[in-house]
């Protein structure tokens, strides 16, 4: 998305499918000696080396591709991972991307601080062009998005896309008293809080298709409209689900 990647002499390992598309678009993906599972965004990505898992990324694989820096995605790598790289000498920066804000402000982090950059001027093209069709389509309406259907896991108030639908004039029902990233809700909970829309981060029309049977037990009058979001475009915190985003708002009277 940054038009191109650029050279430089750092050797990095990022450890989310978030963090290695993040810095593809960056324009720094060449860089990138090293990942998670699960990164398969861009598909350059699925060609490189793996550390670990998700939640569990190997020192001693990291360890092996001697890199210059360690991208560690906040959300999910252990609290005690930075420690345990400052121990073996190796760079890192944590980086948190919980809103529309952390995704700009963290990318001018990661620009500045890894890669010593001083224009962001893909980063400011990105925000400037999302902050004219914020203005452009103001909106109020009420929502809650399913992360899985079965128990209910919903995504929080706290969280990036929360935060992208918020920023057109949506309400997550959950709202901010419930702190927790992806809730697990009973049935009697929902039904006590109809929305007027339902998104669905799916990777299949079956999944899609088992929260509209659901909707319609739990809301059978409201009758909320059930948006499918595909989990290949807005399952990561990049700048993927801002360029996807747009065929969404369509649908959003």
């Amino acid at each position: 998305m940054a038009g191109g990647l650029c050279k430089a002499s750092e050797k990095l390992v990022t450890t989310s499918p978030s963090m290695t598309e993040l810095v593809f678009q960056l324009g720094y993906g060449n860089t990138i000696v090293a990942t998670s599972q699960m990164s398969d965004f861009p598909d350059e990505a699925k060609t490189l080396p793996r550390i670990g898992t998700l939640f569990q990324p190997s020192l001693e694989k990291i360890l092996g591709f001697a890199p210059n820096w360690v991208l560690i995605d906040g959300e999910s790598s252990p609290s005690d991972f930075e420690s345990d790289l400052k121990n073996l000498n190796i760079n890192s920066l944590r980086v948190s991307i919980r809103s529309i804000k952390d995704l700009f402000d963290e990318s001018k982090r990661i620009l500045k601080t890894i890669f010593k950059q001083q224009s962001f001027e893909f980063v400011d093209n990105q925000l400037n062009h999302l902050l004219k069709e914020i203005g452009s389509t103001p909106s109020d309406f009420s929502f809650l998005i399913f992360a899985w259907s079965s128990p209910p896991i919903l995504v929080g108030h706290n969280t990036f896309l929360s935060d992208l639908l918020s920023q057109f004039g949506g309400r997550n029902l959950l709202g901010d008293k419930i702190k927790a990233t992806y809730p697990q809700v009973a049935d009697e909970w929902i039904i006590k809080h109809p929305p007027q829309f339902v998104f669905v981060i799916a990777d299949s029309e079956q999944q899609l298709n088992e929260i509209r049977t659901s909707s319609n037990q739990w809301w059978p009058k409201d009758k909320p409209k059930v948006i499918f979001l595909p989990s290949s475009d807005f399952a990561r915190t990049s700048f993927t689900a801002l360029k996807n985003f747009n065929r969404i708002r369509s649908q959003i009277p």
